[in-house]
């Protein structure tokens, strides 16, 4: 299994101590959330330790900003340029502003190896197009090489069955290229370690290996974020 932690503007962390943190955890994946932030704000040390870090066979995964994806902008660019640098494993992007073209742009613009992810939101709606999540998932899948990003704690949110909901992705030959995990209380969007909500993520993972799926999970909290990193090994 496939496991990363993820940055967190709240733990008053470096971008450093948050990898070697992943490090000292064994773990091989580490995910870059440019949340209010981007790739210029980058320090010269922190692009080099990221370098270092990747010759040395760690593999980085881009969450993109919560902004507005309606329309191309040109601050994108600061996202692609980096995103062709490091070769993620997948790059994030939230579905509830994104548009077909925007879509296309990154598709054109970013390497081909990179899956290009789409995550479900709360609320559970596209504003453009009028449309909920396996909707849009069914339709942007026909068109284009696109991925989802299942977000278990969104899902529980927007008051759908997980396992059913898991299965209807599925079914329709959507691939889930990544996991974002966290838990919460079936109400708020808590972002809580694994087993200090109610969400059912075991059962979660008997489906999962049901399929011949080989996703990433990032574990989308800091705080007690090795709780839930013991919980998916032992899962494994």
């Amino acid at each position: 299994m496939k496991i990363a932690f993820q940055t967190s503007k709240y733990n008053n962390t470096s971008l450093i101590e948050e990898i070697k943190t992943a490090k000292k955890n064994r773990l091989d994946y580490f995910d870059i959330f440019f949340d209010t932030w981007s790739p210029e704000d980058l320090t010269d040390c922190e692009k080099k330790y990221i370098t270092t870090c990747k010759k040395e066979g760690m593999i980085f995964s881009i969450h993109l900003p919560i902004i507005d994806y309606s329309k191309v902008d040109e601050n994108f660019k600061s996202y692609i340029e980096f995103i062709n640098e490091i070769i993620p494993y997948s790059v994030t992007i939230h579905f509830n502003t994104l548009s077909y073209s925007t879509i296309e742009y990154f598709l054109a613009s970013i390497n081909s190896k990179v899956f290009f992810s789409i995550e479900n939101t709360i609320p559970d709606k596209n504003f453009l197009y009028e449309s909920d999540y396996l909707t849009f998932m069914k339709e942007v899948s026909s068109k284009y090489n696109v991925y989802s990003t299942f977000d278990i704690g969104h899902c529980v949110v927007n008051k759908y069955d997980l396992i059913q909901y898991f299965n209807s992705i599925i079914d329709s030959d959507i691939r889930i290229s990544t996991f974002h995990i966290h838990d919460n209380d079936g109400i708020q969007d808590m972002h809580k370690a694994l087993g200090e909500g109610t969400i059912s993520y075991k059962k979660l993972f008997n489906e999962y290996k049901k399929t011949n799926l080989d996703s990433l999970f990032i574990i989308e909290h800091w705080t007690n974020n090795c709780m839930s990193l013991q919980a998916l090994r032992n899962e494994k």
